[in-house]
């Protein structure tokens, strides 16, 4: 029996190198090309919410283009749509044309002229969040797309009838600036020129979104973006701190190359900090990635207080989103895949929550993480320095304007860390809470005790979503400085040296005030800072320009700074800054 199926085996494998040969030798006898290279073939247009109807049948569809110079043929193709393949029929892909993929029993729908594939099985578009790929017959990655409903730019657009286009084919980044909604009067353009047709070369780098730790000996990187599979297949591009721990294999993930899986040669051990050093890697535009070194370690269960609550968004500005932000302040790698996000009912009872990762994901001590329904949302508000550790949580707890509570807790249900929060927590001179953060004096603080949390200063926009808070402080001041300057001359001519004065600023408590700018006559020159809340600790600059928009002339001028304390506590200061030429 063992021979019997071992030589069904060899003839099985025999029967399809000889069906590859033929189906080349085919190609080559009609003058066709067998497309193999990334791009050749394109998804060029989406059709996947067809009604209401604008002005075409209601078909979902599928639009491809071919990019190359030669006829191609579809003969042996697949369509991956999600995780299920669906074969295309065979036919042939002249240069340039556009072909549109639908059912068979839709062909007759569209109009006369139109080139369109109809596919024996063709699956139900769903509105968002699915990835698709083109297949060759030697298995090779031609296209690949993840397309989400918020492309369209336009809720009305969204709402169905009209298809998203591609701008540019030539861009292969599958990035939402690549892809709108239709502004052709029928709601698409099937079979021909896509109507938002553009030069749109992609010209974003990528960048590691996210580390996971599956097993002790194996690592899986995800991207920004899609990469070449033969820059993640090197495993030169991978290096591991300890010279003993070597990359026996990298694979990229298919068709979604924007993951790799590492195999190392040997377990991480626990609490220990690695570096996992990547070079060498580009995108699918020919974009390196700059050389990144990530810290990782053996995530581990999490123990009460090892992750603390730092920073709470619950009443932001229309179109914002809640957000929350913990700290690690631990020594140990955290397994996040062990952690929920929920709050507690009326009654103290702990909610359903959300679990924060469904495979081991690792917290390194120090680390700050955002938590959001929407973290791109949230990023908007900066510019931050960097991109935050951030988790998108779809069905993000709910959290009230007024008051209200949040937990950390483990999937034993262990209190990591809770807070009860109400916007009387923020600073007492600020009016209209709407869009402050409030956030925590030092993580390691008592997250219950209402005096260590503040509203976020106007330096940072009101907030440090996934950074150290712009109100951290870990000791308390003995002395107060109030504002001051190192150098009180700038010299604004623009040559790099001198052109503006920095003014810090020491004070013992958050503050609202002032900082405004007079000439020696008392007239107003420049307000820089008006109404707003200061830092314990902060840095201001004032670089010559007058409100009006204008360089002031040369001379000595009055910096009037004073801060207000909840209390009453008033601080002032005059510095006198001189301009020279």
């Amino acid at each position: 029996m063992f021979l019997y199926d071992t030589k069904i085996g060899f003839f099985c494998t025999e029967f399809r190198m000889m069906r590859s040969f033929l189906v080349l030798f085919c190609l080559f006898l009609f003058g066709q090309v067998l497309a193999t290279d990334y791009g050749t073939v394109v998804f060029s247009e989406l059709m996947v919410d067809p009604e209401p109807p604008v002005g075409l049948p209601a078909v979902e569809y599928v639009e491809i283009c071919n990019r190359s110079d030669s006829a191609v043929s579809l003969a042996g193709w697949t369509f991956l749509y999600g995780e299920k393949p669906y074969a295309l029929p065979s036919c042939k892909l002249t240069a340039g044309e556009y072909l549109v993929l639908c059912a068979k029993t839709s062909v007759t729908a569209f109009p006369v002229g139109t080139s369109v594939l109809g596919m024996t099985s063709f699956p139900s578009l769903l509105n968002s969040g699915k990835l698709m790929a083109l297949v060759s017959p030697t298995n090779d990655l031609v296209c690949c797309l993840d397309y989400s409903d918020s492309w369209y730019g336009s809720g009305f657009k969204a709402n169905g009838g009209w298809s998203l286009e591609c701008r540019d084919l030539s861009n292969f980044s599958g990035a939402a600036s690549n892809w709108t909604a239709c502004t052709d009067a029928s709601g698409g353009s099937p079979g021909r020129v896509n109507s938002a047709s553009a030069e749109n070369p992609s010209l974003e780098a990528p960048f590691c979104t996210r580390l996971y730790v599956p097993a002790p000996n194996t690592v899986e990187i995800h991207f920004s973006g899609f990469m070449q599979g033969s820059s993640l297949k090197n495993s030169l591009s991978y290096a591991v701190s300890t010279s003993t721990t070597l990359v026996l294999s990298a694979s990229p993930g298919f068709p979604d190359t924007r993951v790799v899986t590492l195999k190392l040669s040997d377990t991480l051990v626990s609490e220990a900090t690695y570096e996992l050093t990547l070079s060498g890697l580009y995108n699918l535009s020919d974009f390196p990635l700059p050389d990144t070194t990530l810290l990782l370690g053996l995530p581990e269960k999490p123990l009460p207080g090892s992750l603390q609550l730092n920073e709470i968004m619950f009443n932001p500005l229309p179109g914002g989103c809640d957000y929350v932000e913990f700290v690690n302040v631990g020594t140990k790698c955290v397994d996040l895949s062990q952690v929920w996000l929920t709050n507690r009912s009326a009654g103290g009872v702990l909610n359903a929550g959300k679990r924060l990762s469904e495979i081991p994901l690792p917290c390194m001590p120090g680390s700050y993480w955002l938590l959001s329904e929407s973290p791109d949302s949230v990023c908007a508000a900066g510019p931050f320095p960097s991109t935050p550790n951030a988790l998108k949580i779809s069905g993000f707890p709910s959290l009230s304007d007024d008051a209200g509570n949040v937990s950390l807790v483990t999937t034993s249900a262990e209190v990591l860390d809770e807070m009860v929060y109400t916007e009387k927590m923020h600073f007492a001179l600020i009016t209209n809470p709407e869009g402050v953060a409030l956030e925590k004096i030092r993580p390691s603080a008592p997250t219950s005790v209402a005096s260590n949390w503040i509203s976020a200063n106007s330096a940072s926009h009101y907030g440090t979503p996934g950074f150290q808070n712009s109100q951290y402080r870990e000791v308390t001041m003995t002395g107060v400085k109030g504002f001051y300057t190192r150098q009180a001359w700038m010299t604004p001519n623009n040559d790099g040296r001198d052109d503006r004065i920095s003014i810090q600023c020491e004070l013992p408590e958050a503050c609202a005030g002032n900082l405004t700018v007079f000439d020696l006559q008392g007239r107003l020159v420049r307000k820089l800072v008006n109404n707003e809340v200061f830092a314990y600790e902060g840095n201001y600059w004032w670089d010559g320009i007058r409100d009006d928009g204008t360089l002031a002339p040369y001379g000595r001028y009055i910096l009037f700074a004073e801060a207000f304390t909840p209390t009453g506590q008033v601080i002032r200061n005059r510095l006198v800054l001189t301009i020279l030429f």
